[in-house]
């Protein structure tokens, strides 16, 4: 651990990447539910999936997971509470079948603990994304919004509760956790 200055990054702690399946409340139980590759609900369909930070951490890329087919294009974002959008990609062509797909997040954005929202949004419904197979009600259940009409990601988001979306996208968080 850091000792000394207070600004420095701790040297252990937190793990240095976040697993998000809708919901930080599944942890890393996702292994116990159906997961599959499966193409976008419906092109322009934003999906926000609840990221709770229990401490500051410095966002240096995002992770999706791709399926056995790529197109198009996606755009992921982080977003607070109130639907403010921190960051996003913008426009990122999906490319690399069956494989992660790293994205860097420039410049790093500081987040604060508490919760936050994932957005990701396809423009398409060709390209497939590994995900979860929830029911919609339980996705609800999870804390997990969605938006038709939203891509590109908009700067404020409109939360929508959705119990037919059954699609939980895996995406991955990678950060360095700070000091107060």
């Amino acid at each position: 651990m850091s000792v000394g200055n207070t600004n420095r990054a701790v040297a252990f702690g937190p793990p240095p990447h976040i697993l998000l399946t809708g919901s930080s409340l599944l942890g890393n139980a996702y292994t116990a539910f159906p997961q599959t590759g499966g193409a976008w609900p419906t092109a322009g369909l934003a999906i926000y999936m609840p990221a709770a930070i229990p401490w500051r951490a410095l966002l240096r890329k995002v992770v999706i997971y791709n399926g056995n087919a790529v197109s198009g294009n996606f755009d992921v974002g982080i977003y607070d509470t109130g639907g403010t959008r921190l960051w996003s990609s913008g426009a990122t062509a999906q490319s690399g079948t069956s494989q992660e797909q790293v994205i860097d997040v420039s410049p790093d954005l500081l987040l604060s603990p508490g919760m936050h929202y994932v957005g990701l949004v396809s423009d398409n419904t060709t390209g497939k994304f590994f995900r979860l197979g929830l029911s919609g009600l339980v996705c609800v259940l999870l804390g997990q919004y969605t938006q038709a009409a939203a891509y590109p990601l908009p700067a404020t988001a409109t939360f929508a509760y959705d119990y037919s979306t059954s699609f939980v996208p895996f995406v991955g968080l990678a950060f360095e956790a700070t000091v107060a």
